[in-house]
């Protein structure tokens, strides 16, 4: 079942590429770094919309606050923090390019969430991601707070659809 207004976010998505993460508002998740690589990302690509599905609990409103005057200071009009939900499969189907930008990890769920739905990975060099994302062959491990190496990959997936879309089918199947 879907989130009210889900339905309209996914509408305003229609012709744009998708790069997306699913993570708790926190600055465990490196979003700063994600935040980064998406401006890099607007000046070589158009058509590109950024997504963070996840909670921002009271205690982290001050750093919610400090990623979104980020996104202003890039000015950056397609980044957008759509809260947390029960079940985000229907907005991570529509993902293009699933981003972990974690600092640290033990085995991140989301990642393996979305290689289920055949997404094609990019993340840090975190926990056990390196087990099943294998660089360059089902997906891209970036170094922690790498945004510039973050935001070239994207870009190369973006440019290379049937490389994003092979990513995404053996990354399904390892999964």
């Amino acid at each position: 079942k879907s989130f009210p207004g889900d339905e309209e976010l996914i509408d305003k998505w229609v012709g744009k590429k998708i790069i997306g993460t699913v993570a708790n508002v926190s600055p465990v998740k490196g979003l700063e770094s994600f935040i980064n690589a998406a401006g890099l990302i607007n000046e070589k690509c158009e058509n590109i919309h950024f997504v963070v599905i996840g909670r921002i609990f009271d205690n982290q409103k001050k750093y919610y606050q400090s990623l979104t005057k980020r996104c202003e200071h890039l000015s950056m009009k397609n980044f957008s923090f759509v809260g947390g939900r029960n079940d985000v499969r229907p907005l991570l189907k529509r993902f293009d390019i699933y981003v972990c930008s974690s600092i640290a990890e033990s085995s991140p769920i989301s990642v393996w969430e979305a290689m289920s739905m055949g997404k094609s990975i990019i993340s840090t060099n975190v926990g056990d991601v390196p087990k099943y994302i294998n660089n360059n062959v089902n997906g891209f491990i970036v170094e922690v707070n790498n945004y510039r190496q973050l935001a070239d990959r994207a870009t190369f997936l973006i440019n290379n659809p049937i490389k994003s879309l092979e990513f995404g089918k053996l990354s399904r199947k390892s999964v």
